[in-house]
């Protein structure tokens, strides 16, 4: 199964309290709706098509000139043609919304949650530049890395690089000063490392902006909890197994031959990768890496948080990612500390600014060797 966008549609206001759109959404296809906001302080709502959608993820500007909110969807069964509102309670500035179908996403989860397995927020510059881009650590292979930008400023353009396909990009609500622009666009990744989405110079001019990053997880083959490999498929197969593997993602693979019949029984440690060959008793190679520890929190400021944690691990250390939430649930990507070279160092911190003032965050890191992440 592959992911694919068969619709995407745009609505602007520039001064309203509502935008419609139309989607004619089906069976298990993901919803991702973005609503670029002139007014940060804006709290969207959306409601239609007999789904129910989530307040995924939300950024201001770091100068505070704007934002954007992201809202997800999965519809479980049955197709429905109709209006999708977005409602914008006290709204007098430009609006741009953005919604996208997907297929082929993840069905896991309530609401869209096993579809989207990481998002990245970024709150933009300061002072302005031209160079809007976030990177994201995703878990899975062969997903998409699906990005919603928001850009202040007339007669600005928003511009591809390679490897980047736009769903709609450079959608502009407003004038002069308040004037709103939206992009959103997709880079895939094969293999489950860091992707970058968006490119420096892709702004025609500096500008404020902001943007929330999201990983799509593809659907049709799962691990399930004892490492056991499943698909779905069109009818009932099963497969005989000689030299059967496992790759680092934990994805099975395997040459079928002769009688469908099940040769081997693969098993997953929580660390481990499996290998099997011939018939022959799997085995379980297993790597293991101590967890950051001593992680503290210290406010610099009503908008900024420094995040601190000790390292005491191996000399394989490639970097760390750190994720925040809102709830102790939901966890987007912060940062993705990378090293080139190996470090002896013990002490690391981040400063997470852009915060809403008396609101509460929960933070969690995770460091990583060769294939990120590996241990939380």
């Amino acid at each position: 199964m592959a992911i694919a966008a068969p619709q995407t549609a745009v609505a602007t206001t520039d001064t309203g309290t509502s935008a419609t759109i139309s989607l004619n959404t089906a069976n298990d296809e993901l919803v991702l709706i973005g609503v670029h906001l002139r007014d940060e302080t804006i709290v969207p709502t959306v409601s239609g098509n007999g789904l129910t959608f989530v307040n995924h993820a939300d950024v201001d500007n770091t100068q505070g000139q704007g934002g954007l909110t992201l809202f997800r969807a999965q519809k479980p069964s049955g197709v429905s043609t109709g209006t999708i509102t977005v409602s914008l309670p006290s709204n007098t500035d430009p609006v741009v919304v953005i919604g996208t179908r997907f297929t082929g996403a993840d069905t896991t989860g309530t609401d869209g949650s096993g579809a989207v397995e990481v998002t990245a927020t970024h709150t933009g510059p300061d002072p302005d530049d031209n160079d809007m881009l976030d990177s994201i650590l995703p878990i899975t292979d062969d997903g998409w890395d699906v990005g919603f930008g928001w850009f202040r400023g007339q007669n600005n353009t928003h511009t591809m690089t390679t490897g980047e396909t736009a769903l709609s990009i450079n959608q502009l609500a407003g004038t002069s000063g308040d004037a709103t622009n939206a992009s959103e666009w997709y880079v895939t990744h094969t293999t489950a490392t860091t992707v970058t989405v968006g490119t420096n110079n892709n702004l025609d001019s500096a500008r404020d902006w902001a943007m929330i990053t999201v990983s799509i997880k593809v659907g049709g083959l799962t691990i399930e909890p004892t490492g056991i490999a499943s698909a779905e498929a069109f009818g009932t197969p099963t497969v005989a197994v000689g030299a059967a593997q496992i790759s680092p993602t934990g994805i099975a693979s395997a040459e079928a031959f002769g009688t469908p019949t099940v040769g081997v029984e693969l098993h997953i440690e929580p660390t481990g990768i499996a290998s099997a060959e011939a018939f022959g008793t799997p085995t379980v190679t297993t790597h293991s890496i101590p967890v950051p520890t001593a992680v503290t929190l210290t406010t610099t400021d009503e908008t900024r948080i420094e995040v601190g944690w000790t390292w005491t691990g191996t000399d394989d250390l490639q970097g760390f990612a750190l994720y925040r939430s809102p709830d102790g649930l939901t966890w987007n990507t912060v940062y993705n500390m990378a090293f080139d070279t190996a470090t002896t160092a013990t002490q690391f911190s981040y400063f997470d600014g852009g915060l809403r003032p008396r609101t509460t965050y929960h933070y969690k890191v995770r460091a990583w060797i060769a294939r990120p992440p590996e241990t939380m």
